[in-house]
């Protein structure tokens, strides 16, 4: 797995999580052989990594105004770690979500025609391609 966070002084105040999965892998994780095998075939690979999950504390100054962009820099240094990996990126977001905003930032985009997650009819499936 790849991880990283971000910390304030001491105290964690973000992550972000990956892994590289795999046919076998994918299934469990979607739940069914034949989603995970529509989203490997999209992907062109027979392994991919899965953005599993991320997130970031709500943070303010001492003034008042909130803080932003944690989450960002954390999506944008696990989309380079992807490039340097030349791995496909994958994940799974659901309508109206905060990951359904930031992930088309990053290149994350809804898989053409769209992929519905196997235990969550709600959730659907996004794909990044490595940039050069």
């Amino acid at each position: 797995s790849i991880c990283f966070v971000v910390k304030a002084e001491t105290m964690p105040i973000g992550f972000i999580i990956a892994r590289p999965v795999d046919f076998t892998s994918l299934t469990t994780i979607c739940g069914s052989n034949t989603i995970a095998a529509q989203i490997l075939s999209a992907s062109g690979n027979d392994k991919v990594l899965l953005w599993e999950d991320a997130a970031v504390l709500n943070l303010r100054t001492a003034q008042g105004k909130t803080i932003r962009g944690v989450g960002k820099k954390l999506y944008q240094v696990m989309a380079k770690t992807a490039n340097m990996l030349s791995m496909v990126s994958i994940g799974r977001t659901s309508p109206g979500s905060f990951a359904e905003k930031i992930l088309p930032k990053v290149g994350l985009l809804p898989i053409d025609p769209p992929i519905q997650d196997g235990k969550d009819q709600q959730r659907y499936w996004l794909m990044r391609q490595n940039e050069k």
